[in-house]
């Protein structure tokens, strides 16, 4: 995923080349990795089964043929 755009990772979600909880699982293995580098990055985070949850939610809306903008996009606030 590393590099991938918006528009790259949504057009995935959409297509199903890739599902938003592969996206998560992804986003969680490098959040893991930077936090080892700099721990006080994140205030506050989603406990991970419920990013899990939230993302085979989007799959399923997907599935139904719903067209979400920002399908599988990982995002941050800080």
């Amino acid at each position: 995923m590393r590099g991938a755009t918006i528009r790259t990772i949504v057009g995935d979600v959409h297509a199903g080349a890739r599902t938003a909880e592969a996206i998560a699982r992804e986003t969680v293995v490098r959040l893991a990795a930077y936090e080892a580098i700099q721990p006080e990055a994140w205030i506050s985070r989603v406990p991970e089964q419920d990013l899990y949850a939230q993302a085979r939610e989007i799959d399923q809306r997907v599935a139904r043929g719903e067209s979400l903008p920002l399908a599988g996009v990982p995002v941050a606030v800080k």
